[in-house]
């Protein structure tokens, strides 16, 4: 089936990884300071409303990886490489690119949000397909 062979610990584990690279990648230090410049609107403080709807989209994507991977046959690390950077050129991008020629945001922060989405899709791509 389907949803049979899905490590549930390994989707909890791959969306609390997804969560604190989004912590280190928006991070003062890293380019936390830069996306906020870069942004149209003014920045605010997260409503605690706005990290539980980031901590159920990223759970949803680790949900959505493993049910991927349960389902095709992918036999090595760069295969699971490839696939998120497929994943990412085909759904991320494209969505985020909508936003940025419409949404009126920089081409730094078009570059810096795709950018993060790369990333979160490989780590989590890589957890779930050595662990799941």
């Amino acid at each position: 089936m389907f949803f049979q062979n899905i490590n549930y610990w390994i989707v909890i584990t791959a969306t609390i990884v997804g969560m604190i690279v989004g912590f280190i990648w928006y991070a003062p230090w890293a380019f936390g300071k830069l996306w906020i410049k870069s942004k149209s609107a003014p920045a605010e403080k997260p409503k605690t409303s706005t990290w539980i709807g980031m901590t159920i989209s990223t759970l949803i994507t680790a949900f959505v990886l493993a049910t991927l991977f349960n389902s095709l046959i992918i036999v090595s690390l760069w295969g699971l490489v490839l696939t998120a950077f497929l994943l990412w050129v085909g759904f991320a991008v494209p969505m985020k690119l909508g936003d940025y020629y419409f949404g009126g945001d920089s081409f730094t922060f078009f570059l810096l949000s795709v950018g993060h989405e790369l990333v979160l899709l490989i780590v989590m791509s890589l957890i779930i397909g050595i662990f799941g």
